[in-house]
Formats: structure tokens, C-alpha cells, sequence
């Protein structure tokens, strides 16, 4: 039996209910060299027989003897995968346009130095209708491919791919490695970024996915949960990517991921003042110093919230940054005004 094309990774929790339009919206497709492998976590739901009332050979159902938890089921999944491009959907997410595999597989085979292709999402709700464009996954109306490292840069800013409308080669995977279990929240992300490192990316202009926004999302949960967590893995997707530029010898690469872990460090800061949590806010701002210890703005930060509520008071005040960094500034030497990151 030859090995398929396309294997499409459908990870289900709990999500009976919304898998059929799920699986029906793969099955639509008109490029049809593909398997499904419905990854059904021990769901305590209706998922065995939903995933077995499908009449398609392509479509598998593997259920799991015990709950793997969200990450060890991707990566099973992953694992199990015959074809040459991994697609991974989740069960409450669908494809909204019968050529989209059509024009990714295409592209791909004409394009070998690309790694993964993705497009914009428009939101639906729990009922499947559709809400929003969602503007943070465009990069403008125009398909392109974009060269890796470039597109690196963008990522490190912020994550622009919805997971669900991302195909990835297979040997992406197995040369870079599998989601790592420590990242939750973040992996996709990781994985985009790594994956840029060491190949080129393609963008298609139109949305041709759907991305279900409710409360028994993985992403809502982790949110919900601790909002800490979340940016804990953030911060360690950086600190990762930065020491996988560096063992790859791409330091100018490292260097923006150093001055991005930086900047993120003074906004969380940020966000944690504004929440009233002094104490996240405080250890972000340490931290951010002990990467570049010469932004006095950092420092008048962090030594005003180390004075309590005076502190707090006057940095709100409309002045109170710009007068203690003034008062810092007289004590340094003007020509440190922005180390860099320190390269051996």
C-alpha cells in the first residue's frame, strides 16, 4: 500500500460534537491522496462512534488506552503519519474551501525549499457560524514565499499562523523535533519559528480556514487558567530559539531573539503593573535589566515599584518615569545607552 500524500492529524477531547464538520470539510476536498487520523484521546464523549460512522477509508480512528494530554496526542499523531505533509486540525476547526489542499500540495512540490504553507483564518463561533476576519493572520492579499529568515524575524513579534492553516512537511519534524511537552501554549509557535530557521515559508492570501473561538479550546483554557503559564512559555520559547540560532551559527538571528526576549520581558512588566501584580511585574523587569543592564527606563521602572505604593503613585504620575530615568542617567556613563547582546 503506497503511502499517502497529505496525512491530516485531527486531535479530539471532547469534541464530538463538532467533528463531523470537521471531517466532512477534509473529505470535500478535491485533492483526494490523503488519510485522516482521528486522534481520539480517551474522550469520555460520543467520539468512537462519530469517528467510526465515517464511510471513507481514508479516515482512521486510533483511540488512546489512557488521556495523553493535548501535546503527547499531537505528537503520537505526528508519529503515526505516513504521508509527506503533516496537516494538524483540530476537531472544532475546518477547512472552508474544497481546493485548499489542491493549491498547498501544488505549491509545495514546486517549491521544495519550502517547509510549510499557511493562509488566513476567519473565526466562527460554537454554532459554526462566521464572526470575524482575523487580521493578525494576514500578511497582506498577495501568495508568496517568503525566505525563512525574514519571515523568522516577523514571528519573533508575535505568532501569525493559526495552527489550523498550517501544512509542514514531514521532514520538518523529524529533523527539527516533535512539539515539546513543556510548551502548552506556545509550541505552534516554536515549531513555526524553528521551522523558518532552516527552510522557507508560503503564505496564500485568501482565508481558506475556519478557527472555532469557545470556551473548550485549548488556548482559552491555558488562558483561563493562568495567564502566567502562558506568557512563562513564551518567554522560554524565546530563551529556546535563541539557543537553537546560536548552535545553528545564525547569530545576527540570535541577536533578534535576545533583543525580542529583552522587549518582551519590559512588557509583561508592563501588563503586570497595570493588572496590580507587582510581583510579576518587578521579576520581569529584573530580569529584562539582567539581559541589557542599560536601559534606565527599565530601571526607573523596577526601582520605583521596589519603593511600594510611593513608587506606584509616582509612576503613574505623568512624570514620574522620565524624572527618575533623568535622575538614573546622571549616574552613567552616557555611551552605554543600549548594550547589545553579548556574542563569544
Amino acid at each position: 500500500m503506497m503511502n499517502p500524500k497529505v496525512s491530516f492529524i485531527v486531535p479530539c477531547y471532547n469534541l464530538a460534537h463538532l467533528l463531523p464538520d470537521c471531517i466532512e470539510s477534509i473529505l470535500a476536498q478535491s485533492y483526494g491522496d490523503f488519510e485522516v487520523l482521528i486522534m481520539d484521546d480517551c474522550s469520555p464523549d460520543g467520539t468512537p462512534e462519530v469517528a467510526q460512522s465515517f464511510r471513507d477509508s481514508r479516515v482512521q480512528h486510533r483511540r488512546n488506552r489512557t488521556n495523553l494530554g493535548n501535546i503527547q496526542n499531537y505528537n503520537k499523531g505526528i508519529g503515526l503519519a505516513r504521508g509527506e505533509h503533516i496537516w494538524l486540525i483540530s476537531a472544532d476547526d475546518r477547512l472552508r474551501r474544497p481546493y485548499i489542499l489542491d493549491r498547498y500540495v501544488a505549491l509545495m512540490d514546486r517549491h521544495p525549499e519550502v517547509g510549510y504553507a499557511f493562509c488566513p483564518a476567519v473565526a466562527i463561533d460554537e454554532s459554526g457560524r462566521e464572526t470575524k476576519f482575523l487580521n493578525f493572520s494576514s500578511l497582506g492579499e498577495q501568495d508568496k514565499v517568503l525566505r525563512g529568515h525574514e519571515f523568522l524575524k516577523r514571528l519573533l513579534r508575535s505568532d501569525v499562523v493559526v495552527a489550523a492553516s498550517g501544512m509542514a512537511r514531514k521532514e520538518c519534524y523529524d529533523r527539527l523535533g516533535y512539539f515539546p511537552l513543556d510548551l502548552p501554549y506556545s509550541g505552534d509557535w516554536y515549531l513555526w519559528s524553528l521551522f523558518a530557521m532552516h527552510y522557507d515559508v508560503a503564505y496564500f492570501a485568501e482565508p481558506m480556514v475556519n478557527y472555532r473561538q469557545h470556551t473548550l479550546s485549548m488556548t482559552s483554557s491555558l488562558v483561563n487558567r493562568d495567564i502566567n503559564i502562558c506568557i512563562a512559555n513564551e518567554i522560554t520559547t524565546l530563551q529556546r530559539l535563541e539557543k537553537k540560532a546560536d548552535a545553528a551559527g545564525h547569530t545576527s538571528l540570535a541577536n533578534l531573539c535576545h533583543a525580542e526576549l529583552v522587549a518582551r520581558r519590559i512588557r509583561e512588566g508592563d501588563q503586570a503593573h497595570w493588572r496590580r501584580d507587582f510581583s510579576h511585574a518587578l521579576e520581569h523587569y529584573r530580569l529584562a535589566l539582567t539581559l541589557n543592564p542599560w536601559m534606565l527606563g527599565t530601571w526607573a521602572k523596577y526601582l520605583l515599584l521596589r519603593t511600594g505604593r510611593v513608587g506606584v503613585y509616582l509612576r503613574e504620575s505623568r512624570f514620574g518615569i522620565r524624572r527618575l530615568a533623568h535622575a538614573i542617567g546622571s549616574r552613567h556613563d552616557p555611551r552605554h545607552g543600549a548594550a547589545s547582546r553579548q556574542v563569544p
